[in-house]
């Protein structure tokens, strides 16, 4: 019997609303999910038109999610690193360093 797999997640949200989750699964996709109030909210709009919405506002799964939380992020390894450390991190996945930093993060 394998192990249980650890879902990692993170609430996103833009100018005080909560626009969805960006989990992280021990095995598997990344994947993005608008939250059902920021769909029928007045100040509804995508993320990013690489994070559409389609009907019944489906998970996003992959490396186009990836790839556009890793994007609010330096593009600068020695960067990455250097936050790392000063976060105690374990790596300099998107995940772990937005986690740590994502309410200072430009862009984010």
């Amino acid at each position: 019997m394998g192990r249980p797999s650890h879902t990692r997640q993170l609430a996103v949200w833009m100018n005080g609303e909560r626009v969805g989750d960006w989990r992280v699964p021990g095995r598997g996709p990344q994947e993005f999910v608008y939250d059902p109030a920021w769909l029928s909210s007045p100040q509804f709009r995508p993320l990013s038109l690489s994070l559409p919405v389609g009907l019944g506002a489906p998970a996003l799964r992959g490396e186009v999610v990836e790839q556009w939380f890793a994007n609010l992020l330096p593009d600068n390894d020695a960067i990455l690193r250097r936050l790392q450390r000063r976060f105690s991190l374990r790596g300099t996945s998107a995940f772990e360093l937005l986690e740590a930093v994502g309410r200072d993060c430009a862009g984010a």
